[in-house]
């Protein structure tokens, strides 16, 4: 029954919700628009210009397999991925590093 309530259809409704659109660079260059959350409710941006990011890792959302390496623009700032935690429901948790500011 745990599982059921963190399974792909609720966890999506989240970034349907409190999602905001992102563009994505893979670090092949690939460029997609995806929607992910800006974590910022668990302590996720800290002294050191850190954030967790929430995506779908869904091929039809855009993303399949996030690695080290790729690149997120929110906001206008660009963010570089340093660690990724997949779950079962089909959602990655990526922390990301700051960096430049993109115009």
């Amino acid at each position: 029954m745990f599982g059921d309530l963190f399974d792909a259809a609720p966890m999506r409704k989240l970034l349907d919700v409190h999602g905001d659109t992102v563009s994505y660079k893979a670090v092949d260059g690939t460029v997609t628009s995806v929607t992910a959350i800006y974590n910022e409710l668990v302590g996720a941006l800290d002294d050191f210009g850190n954030a967790i990011f929430t995506l779908a890792t869904d091929a039809a959302l855009g993303i399949t397999a996030p690695e080290r390496g790729d690149e997120i623009t929110f906001a206008g700032e660009q963010w570089t991925v340093v660690d990724v935690r997949d779950d079962e429901a089909g959602m990655a948790e990526l922390r990301c590093i700051r960096g430049q500011a993109v115009s």
